[in-house]
């Protein structure tokens, strides 16, 4: 299996969604890159595979029990989360 980088240079895979968290539609994600820096960015690309990826724009982040929870524009409720 060819690692992230040398499948497309374009993208990373910096973590994992894990699950809704809350009824806010935050996201739980488990994170894969060593830099928190990385998820600081305007927008994330989600999908279940590189071929099959949507745009997000992030509202917010933050570090909550050895996991990050994500905050996505449009994402307002545990239902959308999902």
């Amino acid at each position: 299996m060819k690692r992230q980088s040398e499948r497309d240079p374009n993208y990373r895979l910096i973590g994992r969604v894990l699950r809704p968290h809350g009824v806010r539609g935050e996201l739980r994600v488990e994170v894969f890159a060593e830099e928190m820096a990385l998820f600081d960015q305007e927008v994330l690309y989600l999908g279940p595979r590189l071929n099959r990826l949507q745009e997000y724009a992030v509202e917010g982040l933050r570090a909550h029990q050895g996991k990050v929870l994500l905050t996505l524009a449009d994402v307002d409720g545990r239902e959308a989360a999902d």
